[in-house]
């Protein structure tokens, strides 16, 4: 019985992981570099489907310091490669970047007119 509960349990762990996994093989990691002179205080990273912003995605005891980056796994298990961005300066400025696509984007750039694919 014992060996029969952990089994279930590691099985629903998997589901669990794997539900966060999209089932292609595209790559939606990026590294986001905030190339602006200024500490992003909060970074958004929304699908673009989705009509509001998510949760913050930095720690609350993290930001990005000026050309800081950070790599991010993109991948909400959705399937979708299009993403929006919302960086949230210290003082409260806002730059945000829309359908970006993170399958082929491997750098995504915080600037101070926008946030954008760099390739």
């Amino acid at each position: 019985m014992k060996y029969a509960y952990l089994a279930m349990a590691a099985a629903v762990a998997t589901a669990f992981v794997a539900s966060n996994v999209s089932a292609d093989t595209l790559n939606r990691q990026v590294v986001v570099h905030n190339i602006t002179d200024t500490t992003v205080e909060r970074l958004y990273i929304t699908n673009s489907d989705y009509s509001d912003w998510l949760r913050d995605t930095l720690r609350p005891d993290q930001v990005m310091y000026s050309d800081q980056e950070i790599n991010y796994n993109v991948d909400d298990g959705t399937g979708h490669c299009l993403y929006d961005f919302k960086a949230v300066f210290k003082g409260g400025a806002v730059r945000e970047g829309y359908q970006l696509n993170v399958c082929t984007a491997r750098h995504i750039d915080i600037t101070a007119s926008g946030i954008v694919v760099a390739y």
